[in-house]
């Protein structure tokens, strides 16, 4: 056997191989609400988490956790990493 055949045998997938295709239960329209949900839902839930994440640190290191909100805190944090 030469050494194409056996890349051959190899690269190509058998009939017993080949996983069957799942046939969507969803109708187009549901298909593009799930997207937009998604591509809405997950974006502000990371926002939401990043702002609780942030919230509760500031409590923890002794703050208040309003401080999150001011912009006066937004600009010392670009300070400290940029400037």
């Amino acid at each position: 056997m030469t050494d194409q055949t056996y890349r051959k045998r190899a690269t190509s997938p058998t009939e017993s191989d080949a996983k069957p295709k799942k046939k969507s239960n969803l109708s187009a329209q549901q298909r593009k609400v799930l997207f937009f949900a998604k591509a809405i839902g997950i974006p502000l839930a990371l926002l939401s988490l990043f702002f609780i994440g942030m919230a509760a640190g500031y409590k923890y290191g002794g703050g208040s956790a309003g401080e999150v909100f001011d912009a006066e805190t937004w600009r010392n944090i670009i300070l400290i990493i940029f400037g």
